[in-house]
């Protein structure tokens, strides 16, 4: 499950906010957040309420951390296409661009014609 959240919130504040101030290795890291706190639990607990009552208007049944395996797998590679899109779309082939993510966290998009 680890880059179906990061990939997938990355992408979505790149395209949300469009900010060349956004620390996008915080991004990173409180998408993980949730997953975090439910671990200890092994299923979906407090890290996933806060989300559930916000976006569906109620908690969340008690139901396990993980979906089934072929569902992690595709939720995986999913995140990985999505990592995938972001690294093009910034140019983060480029050595100078991937150092200056690394050091402060910003991502900029490369300018097409």
């Amino acid at each position: 499950m680890f880059f179906w959240y990061v990939g997938l919130s990355v992408v979505i504040v790149l395209l949300v906010f469009q900010s060349a101030g956004i620390d996008y290795r915080l991004v990173a890291v409180g998408s993980l957040l949730p997953l975090a706190v439910d671990l200890p639990a092994r299923r979906l607990w407090f890290g996933h309420t806060l989300i559930a009552s916000v976006v569906a208007g109620s908690t969340l049944p008690d139901a396990a951390l993980l979906p089934a395996p072929g569902i992690v797998a595709l939720e995986e590679l999913a995140g990985l296409a999505a990592i995938a899109w972001v690294a093009h779309r910034c140019g983060l082939t480029d050595p100078a661009r991937r150092e200056e993510l690394l050091r402060s966290g910003r991502l900029r998009e490369v300018m097409r014609s």
